[in-house]
């Protein structure tokens, strides 16, 4: 553990990451949803939230229905960490970050908007045009 551990700091001083060397990384059954608890002295819980999810955007909106859930019933707890597939995904309340490990770098997967809903980095939001809105064509 000690030879890890003096390998992953040479690597860290050199500028490269390795594998193992960032923390645990996920694990568990494809295109499940879980979220991740973390008693003290254990590893990581995984609490199956919901199976066959397609898309690592909607495990986020599950997990967020459960954060908004906690703070309706008088939780004080804000933020709320989950895995689904090969991702560990964090929520909090400026929306929705990805890792591939626990302690490693992460990437914004969603924002908040000023309403409070989550969407991608660059959507841009448009209104729908109605059939009013269409030009004839002759």
């Amino acid at each position: 553990m000690r030879n890890l551990a003096m390998i992953c700091a040479a690597a860290a001083a050199a500028g490269f990451t390795l594998s193992g060397c960032a923390g645990p990384t996920p694990h568990g059954d494809p295109n499940v949803c879980y979220q991740l608890t973390f008693p003290k002295g254990e590893p990581p819980r995984y609490i199956v939230v919901a199976r066959n999810v397609s898309k690592l955007e909607d495990c986020a909106g599950k997990l967020e229905g459960i954060r908004i859930n906690f703070l309706r019933l008088g939780g004080s707890i804000h933020e709320i960490s989950g895995a689904y597939n090969d991702q560990f995904l964090f929520l909090d309340p400026s929306g929705v970050y990805a890792g591939t490990t626990l302690t490693g770098p992460r990437y914004m997967l969603m924002g908040r908007t000023s309403d409070g809903r989550l969407m991608r980095p660059g959507y841009m939001e448009t209104r729908p045009v109605g059939p009013q809105g269409l030009p004839k064509l002759d």
